[in-house]
C-alpha cells in the first residue's frame, strides 16, 4: 500500500502511514471487505471556485504551515493543498473527509452529507495536525494526486477524494464532537518524522509524546467500519421513513375531500339505522312486549288487560290488610319487556284469617300465627289438666275469623299436673307448695348430716313428673339422728296404744316426753293406766307416769321397749 502523501510503501492493513502518519483510510486505501451499501450522496455541491476563506481561516492555515518542515513550505503544490484543505473553526471540531465520498447513483437525486450525523462526529480528523510529506530524507515530496473527478463521466458512479476542493465553512456550533475514550492516537504537532531508513514491513521506535505537547483536539480514534456501516444503514432507514411519510401525507391531502364525504355518508347511514331501530323498538315491533301496570286493579280487570297484550296470566292470592280482590303486584314487574306469550303472575290480596291452632303446642301455635301475619300475642292463659299437657285449648279471636295483622291474640293452653321443685325450701314452705300444686303431702324425715335440719331435700315422685292431682307426695326433710329417733319414738308410743312391762300392762293415755340417750336408744315418760282381767272383766286402775327406753336398729325400726326406774 503506497501512501499518497509521501509515497512510502506500507502494510496492506495499515490505517496510518508508517513514514508521515497520514491517515490511509481517508483515501480509501485500506482493504476492508465490506458489503456493498449505498453511499451517502452529496446533493447540491457548492461551486468550488466560489468558496472564499475568512481571515481567521487564513491565519489558522498559516499557523499549520509554520509547523511543517521547511522543504514542505517551499513546495507550491503543498501550499495549494493547504489552501484547499478543510478547516473547521473551533479547537475541538474536526471534519471527517471520508464523509464526502460521493456515489453518483443512476437517478438524478444528489444529496449533501449531514454534518450533524454520528458519522461526522465519529470519523472526524484534522490533517493540519500531521506534517504532510515531512520525511527527513525527501527534500521535495511528491505532489498530491490530481482530483479523481477530472476526465470522469458524471453519469457513472465513482468515488473521488474531495480533499483538494475548497469546502464551505462549517461553524463550530454546527459540529458535534464525540471525544473517544480509547483508540489509536496520532503524533503531536511538533513530531519530526525520521528518515526513511527501512523497507516495507520494517518497524521503528516512536518517541514518547508529552501530554502538554499534544494539540487541544485530544486523542483521535480510527473509525470503526462496523459503526460506519450501522450509521449508514440508519441513515437509509430514516430517509425511507421520511419518503413514506411524505407519500402518505400527499395521499391524504389528495383524497381528503372524497374521504370526508364518504365518512359523512357512513355516519348518516349509521344515525338513520339507529333511529329506525329505536323507533321500531319503541313501537314494540321487536324486542318483546312491555308488561302493563295492573296494581290496584281487580283480578278480572288485570287478567283482561294482560291477556289483551298477549300474555298468559296466573293468579296467586296473598294474605293482606289491603282490600280483598285487588292486585298487589305482578311478576315480572310492570314496565319490563318480555316475549309475547310469556306467563305473568299477578298477586291478588285476600283477607287475613285466624289460623286453626287448636290442639297444637304453644310454640307451634305461635309459628302458625306469625306465618299468617299475626305476631301480637298479648296473653297466654295456662290451665291445669289431667288429660293434656302443653295443649292449645282456645284462641281469641276464634279460628277462621278475619282480623288485621295488628289484632291482639289470646291463647288458652292446658298444662298437666306436675310435681313442683321444693328442694332447699323449709319444711313448711315445701308442704304449702305441694298442696298448691294439687297434691297431698307426707313428710319423711331423713338423717342427713350434710343438709341443715328441717330443710326439704326432695320429693317422691320426683320434681316435674306428671302426676294426677290429689296424689300424696312424699316430702323428704333433713334431720339429725337424735331428732329422727325421738320423733320415731313419739310416733310409736302414740300409735301403739299399750305397753307391757313384766306382767303389767299399761294403757297409754299420753306421751309426756321423749329424749335421745345415745346408742340408738330413746328414753320416754308416758301417762298410762294399769289394767287387768278379773273373772273375765277388764279392770283399769288409776293413771300413773311410767318411764321406759325404746331401742332402734340402724334403719330406725323399733327393736325393744323396756321399763326403766325413774
Amino acid at each position: 500500500m503506497i501512501c499518497p502523501n509521501c509515497k512510502t510503501e506500507n502494510r496492506e492493513t495499515a490505517k496510518f502511514c508508517d513514514e508521515c502518519g497520514t491517515r490511509l483510510d481517508a483515501f480509501g486505501l485500506v482493504n476492508e471487505e465490506e458489503p456493498e451499501t449505498e453511499s451517502p450522496v452529496v446533493e447540491n455541491l457548492p461551486e468550488l471556485d466560489s468558496i472564499s476563506e475568512t481571515p481567521e481561516e487564513e491565519a489558522s492555515q498559516e499557523d499549520s504551515s509554520s509547523a511543517l518542515p521547511d522543504d514542505d513550505s517551499s513546495d507550491p503544490s503543498h501550499d495549494e493543498e493547504l489552501e484547499h484543505s478543510v478547516d473547521v473553526q473551533g479547537e475541538d471540531a474536526d471534519l471527517d473527509v471520508s464523509q464526502f465520498e460521493i456515489a453518483l447513483e443512476g437517478d438524478d437525486d444528489v444529496q449533501s452529507p449531514d454534518t450533524s450525523s454520528p458519522l461526522a462526529a465519529e470519523d472526524d480528523f484534522d490533517f493540519s495536525e500531521i506534517g504532510e510529506g515531512s520525511s527527513a530524507g525527501d527534500s521535495s515530496p511528491e505532489p498530491i494526486p490530481e482530483s479523481p473527478l477530472k476526465g470522469l463521466d458524471v453519469d457513472a458512479p465513482v468515488l473521488f477524494d474531495v480533499t483538494s476542493f475548497d469546502l464551505p465553512k462549517i461553524e463550530s456550533s454546527e459540529v458535534t464532537r464525540e471525544i473517544p475514550t480509547v483508540g489509536e492516537s496520532v503524533v503531536g504537532q511538533d513530531y519530526q518524522a525520521p528518515s526513511n531508513a527501512w523497507k516495507s514491513g520494517g518497524t521503528m521506535e516512536m518517541p514518547k509524546t508529552d501530554a502538554s505537547s499534544m494539540s487541544s483536539g485530544g486523542n483521535f480514534r480510527a473509525p470503526d467500519p462496523n459503526d460506519k456501516k450501522k450509521r449508514r444503514k440508519e441513515s437509509r432507514e430514516m430517509r425511507k421513513q421520511q419518503k413514506a411519510a411524505e407519500k402518505a401525507m400527499k395521499a391524504s391531502q389528495g383524497g381528503s375531500g372524497i374521504g370526508k364525504k364518504v365518512l359523512i355518508a357512513i355516519l348518516l347511514l349509521v344515525v338513520l339505522g339507529v333511529a329506525i331501530a329505536a323507533g321500531t323498538y319503541y313501537l314494540e315491533m321487536w324486542g318483546g312486549k312491555t308488561i302493563p301496570d295492573c296494581t290496584g286493579k281487580t283480578e278480572a280487570d288485570a287478567k283482561m288487560i294482560l291477556e289483551a297484550e298477549g300474555f298468559k296470566v296466573r293468579v296467586d292470592t296473598v294474605s293482606s290488610d289491603d282490600t280483598e280482590g285487588l292486585v298487589l303486584l305482578s311478576d315480572p314487574s310492570s314496565g319490563e319487556r318480555i316475549e309475547k306469550g310469556s306467563e305473568v303472575i299477578i298477586h291478588v290480596a285476600t283477607s287475613r284469617i285466624i289460623p286453626d291452632v287448636i290442639g297444637k303446642t304453644e310454640e307451634e301455635a305461635k309459628v302458625l300465627l306469625a306465618a299468617s301475619g299475626y305476631e301480637n300475642i298479648s296473653d297466654v292463659i295456662y290451665e291445669k289438666s289431667n288429660e293434656h299437657d302443653d295443649y292449645v285449648k282456645a284462641i281469641s279471636p276464634e279460628v277462621g275469623a278475619k282480623a288485621k295483622s295488628a289484632a291482639k291474640i289470646t291463647l288458652t293452653v292446658e298444662q298437666a299436673y306436675r310435681v313442683p321443685d321444693v328442694s332447699g325450701l323449709s319444711e313448711w314452705e315445701a308442704i304449702e307448695a305441694i298442696k298448691d300444686a294439687g297434691y297431698g303431702v307426707y313428710v319423711n324425715y331423713v338423717e342427713n348430716p350434710y343438709v341443715t335440719e328441717g330443710t326439704a331435700i326432695d320429693t317422691y315422685p320426683a320434681k316435674d313428673e306428671i302426676v294426677e292431682s290429689e296424689t300424696v307426695i312424699t316430702l323428704n326433710v333433713a334431720q339429725d339422728k337424735a331428732t329422727k329417733l325421738e320423733n320415731a319414738a313419739s310416733a310409736y308410743l302414740s300409735n301403739v296404744g299399750t305397753v307391757v312391762f313384766g306382767i303389767t300392762s299399761y294403757q297409754i293415755d299420753s306421751v309426756k316426753s321423749v329424749s335421745y340417750s345415745g346408742n340408738n336408744q330413746v328414753a320416754f315418760v308416758v301417762n298410762a293406766r294399769p289394767f287387768g282381767t278379773i273373772l273375765g272383766q277388764t279392770v283399769y286402775l288409776s293413771a300413773v307416769d311410767v318411764s321406759g327406753i325404746i331401742t332402734f336398729d340402724d334403719s330406725g325400726q323399733v327393736l325393744t321397749v323396756t321399763q326403766s326406774n325413774g
